[in-house]
């Protein structure tokens, strides 16, 4: 069965950016798995294993969700209980957590826990170590602001070293 998501994926320019900044300086350090920067992405909502004759019904309904472009900053540095370090993306208005209230109630598939970030690292155990490392990475000026112009439903293919994410759908906002 397929495994999906829904996200909006980061511009090419600004993974880069976030590469040069972030990611080449976490892949020093030793049990950290940093995410690849072609993987960045937001995630509005996780679905999980979605039977085949289930994904068009998807489509159809996220088709249906009229939404109005808006642009999300991403700037702070922050961590997940000393195992995950990320992005945090704020919006104007809390649109992007209405964006995934919007698809969740549009699939009836709900999740309390949305965070809008952006995964940059992981770590198998909780490391004290992430304070400092991000201590220091906030020291790197980054401050990035993106319009949000579509919705990608995207499958992940579980590989190693890495997930391979391809879009097999998308909404364009309005």
């Amino acid at each position: 069965m397929p495994r999906l998501f829904i996200a909006i994926n980061i511009p090419s320019k600004i993974k880069e950016e976030i590469n040069e900044k972030f990611l080449k300086e976490l892949k020093r350090y030793e049990n950290f798995k940093v995410v690849p920067k072609e993987n960045l992405h937001i995630t509005l909502l996780f679905l999980g294993e979605i039977p085949q004759e289930k994904i068009n019904e998807i489509k159809n309904k996220l088709s249906k969700i009229k939404f109005e472009k808006f642009k999300i900053k991403l700037s702070v540095l922050g961590h997940f209980s000393h195992r995950v370090i990320w992005i945090y993306v704020d919006t104007k208005n809390n649109l992007l957590n209405k964006l995934s209230k919007e698809i969740q109630n549009s699939l009836g598939i709900y999740d309390e826990r949305f965070h809008p970030h952006v995964t940059i690292c992981r770590v198998r155990r909780p490391s004290k170590k992430i304070e400092r490392i991000l201590e220091k990475l906030s020291k790197k000026k980054f401050c990035q602001e993106i319009i949000v112009e579509k919705i990608s439903l995207m499958q992940s293919f579980l590989k190693a070293p890495a997930p391979e994410y391809k879009e097999i759908f998308s909404v364009s906002l309005i």
